[in-house]
């Protein structure tokens, strides 16, 4: 696939996700940017039929050499620093002292993972520089996850970039939030 054909594959992917995200109600998105390596993103939330969060993600900016992870953090981001926002969100407590050998992976089952894992449920980004996903992630419920962040993890685990996840409830207002700059 050329360069051109996987952006206009991914242009694609995002105006799909795009209208099937303006025919909802309730919304969170988030914003996310560093100033050090420009990256870029979006993430939005819906949560339709209450059985499950839909997923749409864009991030753009990336070291196509950075194996990258993505969570769903248990705190917001304050004082635009990335390392504030607590541990992974874990609801039913997948990963615990009692479970040295956790290991999220797109292929096992779902519950085993934290609830905020989720590149460990639905992989993680790497060799790209920009990346569109859509997905459903049933063991979320959106009423969860406001007010909590979404972090960027690059190499060695480091916080990259994060935004804070926010309602939005109605399709107009979703504008890109204020970016958020890791420490």
């Amino acid at each position: 696939m050329t360069l051109q054909s996987s952006v206009m594959f991914i242009a694609l992917l995002a105006l799909l996700c795009s209208f099937r995200a303006a025919a909802q109600v309730t919304t969170a998105a988030i914003g996310f940017k560093n100033n050090t390596i420009q990256v870029k993103g979006q993430l939005t939330a819906d949560d339709p039929s209450k059985d499950g969060i839909e997923v749409s993600l864009t991030i753009t900016g990336l070291d196509a050499s950075v194996k990258y992870s993505y969570h769903i953090h248990n705190l917001a981001v304050v004082d635009r620093d990335c390392n504030k926002t607590g541990d992974h969100y874990d609801p039913h407590n997948a990963n615990t002292p009692a479970s040295p050998s956790y290991k999220c992976k797109p292929d096992k089952a779902k519950d085993t993972c934290e609830g905020g894992d989720l590149s460990g449920k639905f992989g993680a980004v790497q060799n790209r520089t920009m990346v569109s996903l859509c997905y459903k992630d049933p063991l979320i419920k959106l009423s969860d996850v406001i007010g909590r962040s979404i972090v960027l993890h690059g190499a060695n685990k480091a916080r990259v970039a994060c935004g804070n996840i926010l309602l939005r409830r109605s399709p107009a207002s979703k504008k890109a939030l204020a970016p958020v700059t890791a420490p």
